[in-house]
């Protein structure tokens, strides 16, 4: 029979060792049937997430505690919607037998914040690309009960990581921000019309299947400029993902054009409530605002009217003299994987909306 000491909050148990969930990169519970917490993993404690000894059902949305129920009763893994107020969205239940069942937790944004506590983060954002992991981990853990798992949890918790890994990218470009190192990306010129054209190709196939619709419209024949392409693919796509979270038909506009001296990118979407959009994203676009001001591009403050949000960013027309445009690969000189897993990371976040 399982007992916890109070003092290390640990779950004395033959069967499931908490020292090997102790390990992992994410929060992790294990409750009995009735939803008490009996353990918690490292990640869990140091992001406060409840106390052992408390209910894991307050996590829960109302309509959820009877799911709860009747996963345990079937003895089959479920996926449960929890209360974004308390910092998680989701969590996949697995139910192992003798009163015991694992639940692995689906933070969200307002978790994030506590990200800090858990561990030092590095600089290349390895720290949170726990994809693998996660999800072996969550399949072994199944198939050590003979379990069928459910796809929809790899999912889930295949974005969720990616989420992370997001977060410690952008913490990366902070830190990049605040201290205003040299060296951290070399400019090179580029026709944005192009990479922005297969960023879009790229990034709509992707939030498509979450129900997402992007589309782009330039309205010059060229857009080149010197830029650092990574920092610039970051911004672009962090604002692709606020302007479909606000639009409340999951549809979003953008329109290209020069000015004699800018490249503008203008988002375009339709919103109920501006005020709502601009409290609810405002995290998201001070990054983008501190960013754009670091590199001495404009950010424009959100604009509200008609049942529309316009979002939209400036970066300057720098041009050496002697440049020809020619018909290029778009991705030349930044690599397709790091560009790639800029894309796979932002889309991750619409998969929670």
């Amino acid at each position: 029979m399982a007992y916890v000491n109070n003092e290390t909050q640990e779950l004395q148990n033959n069967d499931i060792s908490e020292k090997e969930l102790d390990l992992l990169p994410f929060p992790i519970m294990i409750t009995d049937d009735k939803g008490k917490i009996l353990f918690k993993n490292e990640v869990a404690y140091k992001m406060k997430f409840s106390q052992v000894g408390s209910n894991f059902k307050k996590f829960l949305k109302k309509d959820q505690e009877s799911v709860f129920d009747y996963a345990i009763f079937e003895k089959r893994p479920l996926i449960l919607k929890c209360q974004k107020e308390k910092g998680v969205t989701h969590a996949a239940l697995i139910p192992i037998g003798e009163n015991k069942n694992v639940v692995y937790l689906v933070v969200c944004s307002v978790a994030l914040q506590k990200a800090y506590e858990i561990a030092d983060l590095t600089i290349c954002g390895e720290t949170y690309s726990v994809n693998d992991i996660l999800i072996k981990s969550y399949y072994e853990m199944c198939e050590k009960y003979k379990l069928t798992c459910d796809e929809e949890a790899t999912n889930l918790m295949k974005n969720n990581s990616l989420r992370f890994s997001r977060l410690s990218e952008n913490l990366s470009m902070y830190v990049h921000t605040m201290i205003k190192t040299t060296g951290f990306e070399e400019e090179g010129t580029c026709d944005l019309k192009r990479l922005t054209s297969k960023l879009i190709e790229d990034f709509s196939a992707k939030v498509g299947l979450f129900g997402f619709r992007v589309n782009i419209k330039h309205e010059d024949m060229f857009h080149v400029t010197e830029i650092q392409r990574n920092t610039f693919v970051t911004l672009f796509l962090e604002m692709c993902a606020v302007s479909l979270r606000i639009a409340e038909d999951r549809k979003c506009m953008i329109r290209m054009y020069n000015t004699e001296t800018d490249i503008i990118i203008e988002y375009e979407s339709a919103t109920p409530s501006g005020e709502i959009a601009l409290a609810t994203y405002s995290g998201e676009l001070e990054f983008v605002r501190i960013i754009a001001k670091h590199c001495k591009w404009k950010y424009a403050e959100p604009k509200f009217y008609d049942g529309k949000a316009y979002l939209s960013f400036a970066v300057p027309i720098l041009m050496p003299d002697s440049f020809m445009v020619k018909n290029s690969n778009p991705y030349e000189y930044t690599p397709y994987d790091k560009i790639y897993k800029i894309s796979e990371a932002i889309s991750s976040a619409l998969y929670f909306i």
